[in-house]
């Protein structure tokens, strides 16, 4: 999610509009695939044969079924949204789809970002129960932090920062971006 934000949100304000964020898909499919590539460069997973065993493909379909079923829970809203409007379905689809991209900011890319850089500190502690504490603590300190300035304008502001990241045909969601945002 971080880096679909990361390319979106700027090839958006560019002009790209819609296009924009197709493209933001692609290149955070680049970006994860040079992360994987530079982090497991090496690794011979599939040549060892210790990767790919019996285990493997027994937990492959559940793992799968679980993955799709989180897909669809993330994205019950916009799939409900396009199948239950009877009037422009389209372009509601559309302004909450933009809406929900800049509501999902604080806490999805802070707290997502924040836990990512604590959790290796959690996970090398995870047996002594006082520093876990701290550092979750540190997590939930520094994600009310850091979403505080970016979560107040969306709320207090939405159509400003509508009018910053999209066209001025978007700004009819503005109270719906406020509403996301809290």
């Amino acid at each position: 999610d971080q880096a679909i934000i990361l390319c979106g949100v700027p090839l958006i304000a560019i002009g790209f509009c819609v296009s924009g964020a197709i493209y933001s898909y692609l290149a955070a499919f680049a970006i994860s695939t040079v992360l994987f590539w530079y982090y497991c460069h090496g690794h011979n997973f599939l040549s060892s044969g210790k990767w790919i065993d019996a285990n493997t493909h027994k937990y492959a379909w559940p793992m799968f079924i679980g993955g799709a079923s989180g897909y669809l829970l993330i994205n019950i809203d916009i799939i409900g949204l396009k199948l239950f409007s009877t009037n422009n379905a389209d372009t509601l689809a559309g302004y909450y789809q933009a809406i929900i991209v800049l509501s999902r900011l604080p806490l999805g890319f802070i707290l997502g970002a924040v836990l990512e850089a604590y959790f290796p500190f959690i996970s090398k502690n995870a047996k002594e129960k006082k520093k876990v504490s701290t550092y979750s603590g540190k997590v939930m300190k520094y994600s009310l932090l850091f979403s505080l300035p970016i979560a107040l304008p969306l709320v207090l502001l939405p159509k400003n920062v509508l009018g910053i990241f999209f066209p001025e045909q978007y700004l009819e969601g503005a109270t719906a971006l406020s509403i996301l945002s809290i």
